[in-house]
């Protein structure tokens, strides 16, 4: 859009002036009741947001009502638009002669910025993250301004940045921030984050943060930078602001690590559909909090890899599985508890509603119940730090809610102007007030009868608009029995308005005590945020618990639900499952439909799985389910199987599924490459791999090639990785023979001669010791509706290439050339298949014979 010049108009260069200070973002311009655009923010958010483009004065504009603002914001949000909110915050000092009122762009908001509630996800973290690449490894940092959780770590071994894209991708954030430097080095290498944008920021020489004086982050300096960007970062779009949450160091290695490819083709918390019911984490979440809903996510995506914390999770969640009572005990308290750490970010910039604080106050209500139920046998022996935690933040958090249930009003509205947000008996002084209010319209009603009997004039009555005050009307029928103490203040058709002496002195009174009654409530409701706001900490950490104890019941009441069993978890290298399950498969198949499957694998024997079989049999369900078990055990849950032993895992890596990554300039091969070449390199004997198809993405023979040397690769004599490794390629069968540590299994199937005669096959999903003797590739395709003609033409080309012959060409004609043969041994061999001696004369068949048996010789 060309340049569009600004009218020298004092509105119209302020909003010039405010533009300025934030060229990146769309300005939303309070004008009364609507926020404005103009130039090319109208043009720009006419077209993402379907509004009218108007213009005044030559420069494009287009509005929306400010109440319904947040609707629009979302949508620009979404898009990965930032918005800058502009409001009119005082008269200026020339009002009278500009008519101009002072605005300010009270609040930037961006992707990872958000704190308004109903700007944000209820399920979902909004995540902020800040990275920066250094010559010695990189930095991260991740803020969610909302909740206050906050975090930052380092890797200064990881070259290839692996390590730092399997985390981004865990985190799935709103908003990236980076430096030039760290951009341009991105940028180099070819990395992007799928749906992510990138923003440049590099923060100022601002003061080092209190929290970046402790050890932890003198230890670790990269990190330490990353958070106090993201810090400066969140900071920055909220001018108010005046503090951020303290970051703690994450040390990511005593987790089970998944990478990208892991986290989409497991579907832990993301399905191809776009329905989180259809995810593992939409059928374990039977949580009774958004918070905790929250970090049930959390725990999916960084399982633990340290056998102590997982048993600790484990126990906990067999007390609640086995006893009903707790567990609905829990259940009724934790449903009483708000998303009170999705407030704590208002809370902090000072900018909590009334409801915000009535939603804490209901919260801390039942910080009691959920103390003596903590004490209580069985909660105490399985979790006795989280009763400790509570215990601690009670004193303050008891006094806080004691404030909050004097001051605050039972149902107060939603914004502080509606007034009665402070409770009647809280305050002298405001009560006085209100009392005054409420007494002035029988004051108001006296004057009136009084006026009207005193001057006989039966339709004088007294009112009130913004521009006069009150007054008095007479209608003109009654003008000559106007007294002479009447003061004339506004004359109508038909009628006249005056003022008294004694209306004008209540008029006083009333006014003052409705603008002071505001004043005041306003001072005290601000007096109820900060005191809200010292017990920060001690808010956020029982937000915390009450999240973990919601996380627990979810886990334990799925345990029952789906007839989960709790796994026997070991420092060892086994992997022993019997009759596993997927959970999400099963949940949306008919009840005893999902055929369960056994598995005993070891980092030795068997080291390797190659699993072959038909497609649609089960093959890739098969090796999801054992990758799901494994998560869920590691997160302290119980397993969708009869019994299992599990040993530590301390990664999952999986090659499943072919998805084009064309905005990298990635081919379906090229990724598939990329990740087997990954597996290959991160690999421990302590890992979980899962191989599905890899080769399949070339020739044939390339494809065998690889996936020999890759199975051949991963197989350690002294112990290696566990590995599941599904294909077609029943060449790699042989490999059973030459490895010991290498076992072939397949899907059964049943085959047999219909009544019609035609051969039928049905799927058994069940695992078989073995290879597979045969692919069912055709009759998969006559399942998904190929016709008849080509199935008939599939099965006769099979038939030619099992024996290494001819295939002919599909032609009417009789004279139709063959195809040159696909199986070459010979020059001479291919030619004596492909004559007629039919169509030959005697003399050319003797030629023939002569030419074939000297190029022989």
């Amino acid at each position: 859009m060309s340049h569009i010049e600004i009218p020298e108009t004092p509105l119209m260069q302020q909003y010039q002036t405010l533009k300025n200070s934030c060229p990146h973002a769309i300005l939303f311009f309070r004008l009364g009741d609507f926020y404005e655009m103009f130039s090319e923010d109208a043009a720009a958010a006419s077209a993402l947001l379907g509004l009218t483009l108007t213009a005044r004065n030559g420069v494009p504009m287009c509005g929306i009502p400010y109440h319904s603002a947040s609707g629009y914001i979302s949508k620009l949000l979404a898009l990965g638009r930032k918005v800058a909110i502009c409001e009119q915050t005082a008269p200026s000092a020339d009002l009278k002669k500009t008519k101009l009122f002072k605005r300010e762009v009270v609040r930037l908001i961006t992707p990872g910025t958000i704190v308004e509630d109903e700007l944000l996800r209820t399920r979902v973290s909004n995540y902020l993250v800040s990275i920066k690449l250094d010559i010695v490894g990189w930095g991260l940092a991740c803020i969610d301004a909302s909740t206050g959780e906050f975090f930052a770590t380092q890797n200064l071994n990881d070259p290839d940045l692996s390590g730092l894209f399997a985390m981004v991708s865990r985190l799935a954030p709103a908003e990236i921030i980076a430096g030039p430097h760290t951009v341009s080095e991105l940028k180099k290498k070819n990395i992007s984050f799928s749906g992510t944008e990138i923003t440049e920021y590099e923060s100022g020489h601002e003061a080092e943060p209190a929290w970046a004086l402790e050890s932890v982050w003198r230890n670790h300096k990269l990190a330490a930078r990353t958070a106090a960007a993201a810090a400066a970062y969140v900071r920055r779009n909220q001018p108010g602001l005046k503090e951020v949450f303290s970051p703690s160091f994450f040390e990511p290695f005593n987790r089970l690590q998944l990478d990208e490819s892991a986290i989409k083709t497991l579907e832990l918390v993301s399905s191809q559909y776009d329905d989180d019911s259809k995810t593992l984490w939409g059928v374990l979440d039977l949580t009774k909090t958004s918070m905790g809903s929250r970090l049930l996510k959390r725990w999916l995506l960084e399982p633990l890899a340290e056998l102590h914390t997982v048993n600790i999770r484990q126990n906990f969640t067999a007390f609640l599985a086995g006893n009903r009572e707790a567990r609905e005990n829990l259940a009724e308290i934790l449903s009483q508890i708000p998303d009170i750490e999705r407030l704590l970010g208002r809370v902090l910039a000072r900018s909590a509603s009334p409801r915000d604080i009535a939603a804490a106050r209901k919260a801390l209500g039942q910080l009691p119940r959920l103390k003596l139920l903590l004490t209580s046998a069985g909660f105490f022996e399985c979790v006795p730090e989280l009763a400790g935690r509570l215990e601690t933040v009670s004193p303050v958090l008891t006094a806080l809610r004691e404030k909050l249930e004097a001051a605050l009003s039972d149902n107060p509205p939603a914004r502080v102007s509606d007034g009665g947000v402070i409770r009647e008996g809280f305050s002298p002084d405001l009560d006085e007030l209100r009392s005054t209010r409420r007494n002035s319209q029988k004051l108001l009603t006296e004057i009136e009868l009084h006026e009207r009997e005193k001057t006989q004039i039966p339709s004088l009555k007294v009112s009130y608009n913004s521009v006069f005050g009150y007054y008095i009307e007479v209608t003109k029928t009654h003008l000559p029995k106007v007294p002479h103490y009447y003061t004339r203040k506004q004359t109508l058709v038909n009628a006249e308005r005056f003022i008294t002496e004694e209306l004008k002195i209540l008029e006083g009174k009333i006014l003052g005590a409705e603008e002071r009654t505001q004043k005041l409530e306003g001072q005290l409701f601000s007096g109820l945020k900060e005191t809200t706001a010292i017990a920060l900490k001690e808010l956020r950490s029982f937000a915390v618990s009450a999240a973990e104890l919601d996380v627990f019941f979810s886990l334990a009441e799925a345990a029952v639900k789906y007839d989960f069993a709790r796994p026997v978890i070991t420092s060892g290298s086994e992997l022993v499952i019997e009759e596993g399950r997927h959970p999400v498969v099963e949940k949306y198949l008919s009840a005893g439909e999902f055929v369960p499957n056994d598995l005993s694998i070891s980092g030795l024997d068997p080291q390797i799985i190659i699993l072959t079989g038909p497609n649609m049999s089960g093959k890739s369900v098969y090796l999801r389910q054992t990758a799901v078990i494994v998560i869920l055990a590691q997160i302290g849950s119980f397993v969708p199987a009869k019994a299992a032993t599990i040993g530590i895992v301390d990664r999952i890596m999986t090659r499943i599924g072919a998805q084009d990554r064309l905005a990298r300039g990635e081919s379906t091969f090229m990724v598939e490459m990329r990740e087997t070449a990954s597996i290959l390199n991160l690999a421990t004997p302590k890992s979980l791999i899962l191989l599905d198809e890899v080769g399949r993405g070339t020739s044939t023979f390339d494809g065998i090639s690889i996936a020999w040397a890759v199975v051949e690769r991963l197989y350690k004599p002294e112990g290696g990785p566990k590995v599941l490794f599904a294909t077609h390629y029943f060449e790699l069968t042989e490999l059973a023979d030459k490895f010991a540590g290498i076992k072939n299994f397949n899907i059964a199937v049943k085959e047999w001669t219909n009544a019609a005669g035609k051969t039928a096959v049905v799927f058994l999903h069940k695992i078989s010791h073995g290879p597979a003797d045969k692919s069912y590739g055709i009759h998969v395709a006559q399942l998904a509706g190929l016709p008849d003609a080509a199935i008939q033409r599939a099965r006769e080309i099979l038939r030619v290439l099992e024996t290494k012959g001819n295939i002919q060409a599909g032609s009417a004609e009789d004279n139709a050339a063959p195809l040159l043969p696909i199986f070459s041994n010979h020059p001479v061999l291919d030619e004596i298949k492909m004559c007629d001696p039919k169509n030959m004369t005697p003399m050319q068949a003797l030629q023939a014979v002569e030419d074939w048996k000297k190029r022989l010789d």
